[in-house]
This record gives C-alpha cells, sequence and structure tokens, in this order.
C-alpha cells in the first residue's frame, strides 16, 4: 500500500479545537466572517498560534444533524504575509508574477510554516497549503496530508478576510 510522506519536517500539533462553541483553554476568537447561515471561517488564537477554522453546521435534509469544524494552524506571520502573497500571485508576468497560467505558488518558509496559495476554480478562490502540519485526521496514522483552508473569493474580498488582515487590526488581539 502506497504511504504518502511529508515533504518537510513537521512541526508539533497545538492544542485541537474541536467545537468552536467550546473552545479549549488558552484559545480565543479573533474574528469570525460568515459564508452563509450555515458557514463560517473562524480566526482563533490558540495557545501562541493561529488557528484558521472552516465551519459548517446545519441539518441535513432527513434531519439528521451535520457539523464540521476543520482546522488549520499557522504562525501569525501568515496574516502579514498572506496579503502580499496573494498580491505577488496576481501580479502579470510582465510585471515579475507568476507565468501564465500559473496555479500554485512555490513553498515559502513562513516563520517555521511551509506554505503555499493554490488557486481555486469551483467555486472561484484560494487555498492556504501548510505542508508543515498534518491534517488532523492523520495524526497518528502512517500516511500524510496537509493541512489546508478554502477561501472563497466572496468570502476573502466582499466578505471581509483579507481587509481584516491588511488593516492589521488583529496585532492588538494577539
Amino acid at each position: 500500500m502506497w504511504k504518502r510522506k511529508p515533504k518537510y519536517e513537521l512541526n508539533e500539533p497545538i492544542t485541537k479545537i474541536s467545537n468552536h462553541r467550546d473552545l479549549p483553554v488558552g484559545c480565543e476568537v479573533l474574528a469570525n466572517f460568515n459564508k452563509d447561515e450555515d458557514s463560517s471561517i473562524m480566526f482563533v488564537k490558540n495557545n501562541g498560534f493561529l488557528s484558521i477554522l472552516e465551519v459548517s453546521d446545519h441539518t441535513l435534509k432527513d434531519g439528521t444533524p451535520f457539523y464540521i469544524c476543520a482546522q488549520t494552524d499557522v504562525t501569525f506571520t501568515f496574516l502579514e504575509w498572506f496579503p502580499r502573497a496573494l498580491s505577488d500571485f496576481v501580479r502579470p508576468p510582465a510585471e515579475g508574477g507568476l507565468h501564465a497560467g500559473a496555479m500554485i505558488t512555490a513553498d515559502e518558509d513562513v516563520d517555521g510554516e511551509m506554505l503555499s496559495i493554490c488557486r481555486l476554480t469551483i467555486p472561484s478562490g484560494y487555498k492556504l497549503i501548510n505542508r508543515s502540519r498534518c491534517y488532523w485526521k492523520f495524526l497518528g496514522t502512517k500516511t500524510f496530508r496537509e493541512q489546508s483552508v478554502e477561501f472563497e473569493d466572496e468570502i476573502l474580498f466582499d466578505g471581509g478576510i483579507l481587509k481584516w488582515m491588511e488593516s492589521g487590526e488583529w496585532k492588538a488581539l494577539i
């Protein structure tokens, strides 16, 4: 059986957040951005790190409750890096941007986390990939999958996530 191995040395896991309504000790919500009435992206201070939560909480048509709290962990440096990296990503090749048709950036060491940005097409947006941390479901297994979080264009640009990052108001909260 094929086993996927990490490309880089992995960072130690930080505190797992299983439920956004019951945060562990040392965790505090910095910002919450609603994608729709049932889902949101939350930025949580997590014991000296930043956890980005993709939360979906609704009831299926058959009445079954459905809850997901997916967690991607980075350092706070990410909040300064991402707007600049995104700007570089969309810069035309003639102005020093990626080659025409590029869909993913090279991995970049951001305060000890190997990060890259990938363009998404359906739905349109961007995915942050952290190759230095294992997806929570695979911790303790013999295979690897990096952590990632998707920012759809609507919530990133119109919903205020990028503006919040660029404003730096989060600095007073950490």
